[in-house]
C-alpha cells in the first residue's frame, strides 16, 4: 500500500476518553481492542491525470496528556460549559415568562380602555338617535308652519284683490261724483 509510511502509532500519548464498543459480530470476533493500535487512519482517495486513482493517508494523532486540562477543580470544561447552557436557558426561559405576564397585564388594560370606549360610544350614539329624532320633530313641525303661512299668505292676497277691486270701484265712483260736482248745477235743478 502506498501510503502506509503515513501512519503512526502514537505511544506515550493517552485519549481524552474511550468509547465503549458493542460486543462485535460473529465474523469481527476475532479482532480484540488488545489489537488495535492507539492511532487513527484518515484516507483520501484521489485521481491523478491519467484515471489512476491514489490513495493518500493522513493520521491523526492524540493530544498528550498534558495538554488536556485537569480535573481537579470538579467539573470539566464540557460540563461547565453545558451546565452555563442550561442556565442560560432558564434565564431565557424565565425573560420569556416576565415578557408574556407583562403582555397579558397590558392587554388587560388595554380590554379595559377599550370597553371604556365602546361605553362612551353607545352613549354618543344614543345622544345622536335623540337629537336625529328630535331634528326630524321639528322638520315635521317647520313644514306644518309653512304650509299655514302659504294658506295664510294666499288668504291675504285674496283678500287684497278683492279690497283693489272694491278700491277701484269706490274710486271710480269719487271720480264720477267729483265730475259731477265740478260741472255745475244742472237746469232741471232747482235752487231754491
Amino acid at each position: 500500500m502506498e501510503g502506509a509510511e503515513d501512519i503512526y502509532v502514537n505511544r506515550g500519548l493517552t485519549p481524552k476518553k474511550k468509547v465503549k464498543k458493542k460486543e462485535a459480530t460473529a465474523g469481527a470476533q476475532r479482532f480484540r481492542e488488545e489489537d488495535e493500535p492507539d492511532y487513527e487512519n484518515i484516507s483520501r482517495t484521489t485521481r491523478n491525470q491519467n484515471g489512476v486513482v491514489e490513495q493518500q493517508s493522513m493520521s491523526v494523532q492524540w493530544a498528550p496528556a498534558a495538554s488536556a486540562p485537569s480535573n481537579s477543580s470538579g467539573l470539566s470544561s464540557a460540563h461547565k460549559s453545558v451546565m452555563s447552557l442550561y442556565i442560560l436557558l432558564a434565564l431565557s426561559f424565565l425573560l420569556c415568562i416576565i415578557l408574556l405576564s407583562l403582555v397579558v397585564v397590558k392587554s388587560s388594560d388595554f380590554s379595559g380602555e377599550l370597553l371604556s370606549v365602546k361605553r362612551e360610544l353607545l352613549n354618543v350614539s344614543s345622544i345622536l338617535h335623540k337629537e336625529q329624532h328630535n331634528v326630524e320633530r321639528l322638520e315635521t313641525m317647520i313644514s306644518q308652519i309653512n304650509e299655514t303661512c302659504d294658506k295664510l299668505v294666499k288668504k291675504i292676497e285674496k283678500d287684497l284683490r278683492s279690497n283693489r277691486v272694491m278700491l277701484n270701484s269706490l274710486n271710480t265712483r269719487v271720480q264720477n261724483l267729483e265730475k259731477t260736482q265740478n260741472s255745475g248745477p244742472s237746469p232741471t235743478h232747482s235752487t231754491g
